[in-house]
């Protein structure tokens, strides 16, 4: 049988792009690299090949959940891979809920990088022990709470949607919108719209308005469905 060599699919931007090439066995992999999230969805959607597809949320700045679940949703039983430098664990834990396969810390030298990659193509979970230790606690986290549902209200909120254009789009009454809202602000560990969205933002549940994805989101309602 002819063998085909494994495609990687990373998405990162600027500089990082040189350096990922590095990253990964010639001998193991072949690379293709996007500049976006929506490019990898474009890719993805376009070949069903990929082995493995590495998202580098340092190079990445703007990289959100709402993009990790996207990718994870288009990816479907392709691994969805998180590279990072700093350990936010409450990030980690819900980009794993919403769709990351594996973690792999940039703080690794190049060969464990290697090797964590390969592995994770043979169908192996990677999560460094000392990441995992701190990941399944009882701990209260904020981000553990939001569904699906909630980031995409947030989403709406972000771009000025009103609580009765949201009701509209959700097809729930005007009561139950505003209950959801209020939800959401309870879980965040706020009062006000503002303060929601500048947490929301600054814990990366959302992303900035770049590229269009955010309005995409709003057009589409893809690729947050209803759990």
């Amino acid at each position: 049988m002819e063998h085909h060599a494994n495609v990687a699919l990373f998405v990162n931007t600027g500089e990082a792009l040189s350096a990922s090439s590095e990253m990964c066995d010639p001998a193991v992999f072949r690379i293709q690299h996007v500049s976006s999230c929506e490019a990898a969805l474009a890719a993805i959607a376009s070949q069903s090949a990929f082995s493995v597809v590495v998202l580098d949320v340092d190079a990445h700045p703007q990289a959100s959940l709402i993009e990790i679940k996207a990718l994870a949703k288009s990816a479907d039983k392709t691994p969805l891979v998180i590279l990072l430098a700093e350990h936010d664990l409450s990030f980690i834990k819900a980009a794993i809920r919403f769709g990351a396969h594996s973690i792999i810390p940039l703080n690794l030298d190049l060969p464990a990088i290697k090797s964590a990659l390969s592995l994770v193509a043979q169908g192996h979970v990677f999560i460094p022990w000392h990441i995992q230790k701190h990941l399944w606690t009882s701990d209260n986290c904020m981000i553990d709470a939001l569904t699906s549902d909630d980031l995409l209200i947030l989403c709406y909120l972000y771009v000025g949607k009103t609580r009765a254009e949201i009701s509209d789009i959700l097809g729930i009454t005007k009561s139950q919108s505003s209950l959801k809202i209020q939800n959401i602000y309870k879980k965040l560990g706020v009062r006000k719209k503002s303060d929601a969205l500048s947490r929301a933002l600054n814990h990366r549940l959302i992303p900035n308005l770049h590229e269009g994805f955010c309005e995409n989101i709003i057009m589409t309602g893809f690729p947050l469905a209803a759990e």
